[in-house]
C-alpha cells in the first residue's frame, strides 16, 4: 500500500532502525511499513533544499490508512501522508509518457529530459538550472513545449493523460485504501 509522506527533511536516511523509530513514535504497529523511499535521488535535490517527499509501502491497508489520517513522526518531524496516487507510465530513455517504460522503448538513443536532446539526463549540461528558458518538453508541441522538460508534473501532456487515468482508475479516487469501514470509502 504505497503512500507519500511530505517535507521530511532531506538529511533523513532510510534505513531498518529509522523505520522502527517511524513505528514507534507514530504508533504503528512493528514492521507496519515496509519500505521507504526519497521520490528524488538526493543528488538530485537543488542546493540548499531542505525537505523533500518520500515514498513509505505499508504492509497492510489498515497502517497505511492510520498513517494517512493521523500523520506520521519522521526525523523528530510531524509530517502529513498521503495515498500515492497511480500516474501515467514515462519512459526514461525516450521520455514519452503514457505508453511504455524504458525496457520496452524502441528508441535508438535516449532523449533527455529537461532540453530534449539526444544525450542522457543525467549528462545535460542544463542539470539543476531554474532558467526555464532553456527546458523544453518532448511530450508537447509549439509554444506548450517551452518552459517545462519532459519529467514536469505540470506538463499539459502529462496532465491530460492523469485526468484521463482518473477517469477510469477507481483506486485514485479514494484517499484512504478502502476497507470494510465506510469512512475509508
Amino acid at each position: 500500500y504505497d503512500t507519500v509522506a511530505e517535507y521530511i527533511p532531506v538529511s533523513f536516511d532510510p534505513n531498518v532502525l529509522s523505520i522502527t523509530a517511524i513505528e514507534e513514535k507514530s504508533g504503528l504497529e512493528g514492521n507496519a511499513i515496509s519500505d521507504v523511499r526519497a521520490l528524488k535521488p538526493p543528488e538530485c535535490c537543488c542546493e540548499g533544499q531542505h525537505f523533500a517527499h518520500f515514498s513509505l509501502s505499508f504492509s497492510n491497508r489498515d497502517q497505511a490508512n492510520w498513517a494517512i489520517r493521523h500523520g506520521l513522526v519522521i526525523a523528530g518531524k510531524q509530517v502529513q501522508v498521503r495515498h500515492r496516487l497511480a500516474e501515467p507510465k514515462h519512459c526514461l530513455c525516450c521520455q514519452h509518457v503514457g505508453g511504455h517504460l524504458s525496457g520496452a522503448c524502441k528508441a535508438s538513443e535516449p532523449v533527455c529530459a529537461r532540453c530534449a536532446e539526444h544525450h542522457n539526463t543525467s549528462a545535460c549540461s542544463h542539470a539543476g538550472t531554474q532558467e526555464l528558458t532553456q527546458l523544453h518538453c518532448t511530450n508537447c508541441s509549439g509554444k506548450e513545449a517551452e518552459g517545462h522538460g519532459a519529467a514536469s508534473h505540470s506538463c499539459p501532456t502529462f496532465l491530460k493523460k492523469l485526468q484521463t487515468m482518473f477517469a477510469y482508475s477507481s483506486a485514485n479516487k479514494y484517499r484512504f485504501f478502502p476497507t470494510d469501514d465506510p469512512s475509508t470509502w
